[in-house]
């Protein structure tokens, strides 16, 4: 009689749950109304959202690294600042210019400050000096008087040696740099030396004594200079 019992009782509470799952299926199958689902995710109404991603505010050290990699994709600083490397991902705070991580492990020999673009929060400060900088202004300076052909090649990134001695060249002995004040000089011109940035007019004073205020009268024809050939006597 127990076990009888107990299977009655089993039974009813196992029909008692079907009709109330039918009778849920039922109420979720109402029309405009979505079907009830167990376990799923409910989304939350702040969830993140492509658009709302793309419109968000920048921070002070992004709006900074938006404004570095701009620099950094700059025609000029495409190129490490002292070998032939492409695409550089170092900058070399000393002298605000991008160069490659070869040139990097030279020039900290040296006491350069050379970091990493991905791996550094720049100040403001630092981002401008790169942005009024970089490779192009850099090398009118301390390649001023380099000569393609006579002195030696630009180097290989994967060449050690050579590149060590280039760059020994470069910034320990300065033997193509020039004064930058001489740079934005009127008078300069590039690899010329000290001849070029000097005034033209004192050039011209020291070739042949005219003083260098005094103007070169422009080249005439000689009838407008001298009078009719005929009429000049030449007395004796």
């Amino acid at each position: 009689p127990a076990f009888a019992t107990a299977c009655v009782v089993i039974c009813g509470a196992a029909r008692s749950l079907e009709s109330t799952r039918q009778h849920t299926g039922k109420l979720s199958r109402k029309p405009g109304r979505p079907p009830l689902t167990y376990g799923a995710p409910v989304a939350s109404a702040s969830a993140a959202t492509p658009s709302s991603m793309a419109g968000r505010r920048l921070g002070p050290k992004d709006k900074l690294m938006k404004t570095l990699k701009a620099v950094q994709k700059q025609e000029e600083n495409k190129r490490c600042a002292d070998c032939d490397e492409k695409l550089p991902q170092n900058v070399n705070l000393n002298i605000n210019t991008f160069v490659c991580t070869q040139c990097c492990g030279v020039l900290r020999n040296f006491s350069h400050r050379c970091l990493g673009i991905s791996m550094t929060d720049f100040t403001q400060d630092q981002v401008m000096a790169l942005k009024n900088g970089g490779n192009a202004n850099c090398n009118k300076v301390w390649m001023a008087k380099y000569k393609q052909g006579i002195d030696p090649p630009i180097p290989n990134s994967q060449d050690s040696n050579a590149l060590k001695k280039f760059l020994t060249m470069k910034y320990l002995e300065k033997r193509w740099w020039v004064d930058p004040s001489l740079v934005n000089s009127p008078g300069y011109a590039a690899n010329g030396g000290a001849e070029a940035a000097a005034p033209p007019s004192a050039a011209r004073a020291g070739r042949g004594g005219r003083r260098g205020s005094d103007p070169i009268p422009p080249v005439q024809p000689i009838s407008e200079v001298l009078p009719d050939v005929k009429q000049v006597q030449v007395s004796a």
